[in-house]
């Protein structure tokens, strides 16, 4: 049995001046001497005494609730106290603070802590003072997240913006080369062809690094919108890589190769081709960015009856061994990529659309050795998703 006389509390930094133990239904358990005095009780009165009948008349119905939630052990009430107002001693009104006390394989009691006038409206005071922090916090929280949803809107709407003048600066760009082509003997003869060709390919490198930087931008956007799903589908990996990999050697350095290999008799997978183009976009992007000119990038997919699996391989600057734990964080750069182009964004991005396709992503690294990344994907959809199925409408797959 539990002894008020015992008890030596203090309750929100406030002292507790008197205490008691409550049954489940109000009844006094046993009352420590100062709460006898403060509520008026006489020699062993309280033995025949319920709490209610120290109400006040407001706080009746809430103290049955409490009761009752307290007899059903409900989650509520067993992390929560509650405030009452009694009437002690000459008409004295007082505080009451209950307490649940759930006791395993035993009887559970409530803890009742009285508190004189004063000490009752001091802790009304805090309890104000604390509503109205969190009040404030929440004010502050709502405006920041609101913000947070216009620099969104925004990075998506530029992103938007930037993609129609790239695609002129790419089209111009092709009928240039078209131009040149129509008269060859004159432009082989162009004395500062190799020159302008060497220019004309920056230019394409510059207007792909940048078309793939909007796309993290404009999938990061959708990604916190929680508006990409997965459309599932049937293909085939390995022409789907090779023609991946045949669009990604416009970002090749001088010498630069990609290597794609492909093991296993099957070749037919169901994924989210749109999601799967982003992800090896990303990666192999990345192994092509940080390798040195006449680097190979190796990219290898293993089709199993339990799993696909993608690797890509590179032999570039690695990542520093301090540095694995946070390489899947937004706009996190390495210390030894500082100085190469690049958001930060990329693994973050390839990282949630993993997730989404309930894969794996892993990696191996070592600073100038290299870095292999694996992504692992169930043979069949772990999802509610049909193959095939319509996907909304304002989807955007990068």
């Amino acid at each position: 049995m539990i002894n008020p006389q015992d008890h030596n509390q203090t309750l929100s930094g406030l002292p507790v001046q008197g205490m008691l133990v409550l049954k489940d239904n109000g009844d006094i358990q046993g009352v420590s001497h100062t709460a006898a005095e403060m509520l008026g009780f006489g020699k062993d009165e309280w033995r025949k005494r319920s709490m209610k009948d120290s109400l006040i008349k407001d706080s009746m119905e809430a103290f049955d609730a409490y009761l009752h939630n307290f007899k059903n052990n409900s989650d509520h009430i067993s992390s929560h106290t509650s405030h009452f107002q009694v009437i002690g001693r000459d008409e004295k009104l007082l505080g009451l603070i209950l307490e649940p006390m759930f006791v395993p394989d035993g009887d559970s009691v409530i803890i009742g802590h009285v508190l004189d006038n004063t000490t009752w409206e001091n802790l009304e005071m805090e309890l104000v003072r604390q509503k109205k922090g969190k009040e404030k916090v929440a004010e502050q929280l709502y405006k920041e997240r609101e913000l947070s949803d216009m620099k969104s809107r925004f990075v998506s709407t530029a992103s938007h913006e930037f993609r129609t003048p790239l695609a002129g600066i790419l089209s111009s760009l092709q009928l240039i080369k078209r131009y040149l082509e129509t008269e060859p003997e004159e432009w082989e003869s162009f004395r500062h062809r190799e020159k302008v060709e060497g220019h004309l390919h920056k230019i394409e490198e510059s207007v792909t690094n940048l078309t793939l930087i909007i796309n993290d931008f404009l999938s990061l956007g959708k990604l916190e919108e929680d508006k990409v799903t997965c459309k599932y589908e049937v293909f085939d990996i390995s022409n789907f890589l090779e023609e991946t990999c045949e669009e990604l050697k416009l970002l090749c350095k001088d010498g630069q190769e990609i290597e794609y290999t492909h093991f296993g008799d099957k070749g037919e997978v169901c994924l989210d081709s749109h999601i799967l183009k982003n992800i090896v976009n990303n990666l192999i992007s990345n192994a092509i960015k940080y390798s040195p000119e006449g680097a190979v990038v190796r990219l290898v997919s293993r089709v199993s009856d339990d799993e696909v699996r993608l690797e890509v391989q590179d032999e570039g600057i690695g990542i520093p061994g301090s540095e694995h734990k946070n390489v899947f964080r937004r706009f996190f750069r390495a210390a030894n990529a500082l100085n190469y182009q690049g958001t930060g964004l990329g693994l973050s991005i390839v990282r949630r659309y993993t997730d989404i396709m309930n894969g794996k992503i892993t990696f191996q690294s070592q600073q100038n050795l290299g870095t292999t990344f694996c992504v692992t994907f169930p043979a069949k959809p772990i999802s509610d998703t049909p193959v095939n199925s319509p996907v909304e409408a304002d989807q955007i797959h990068t």
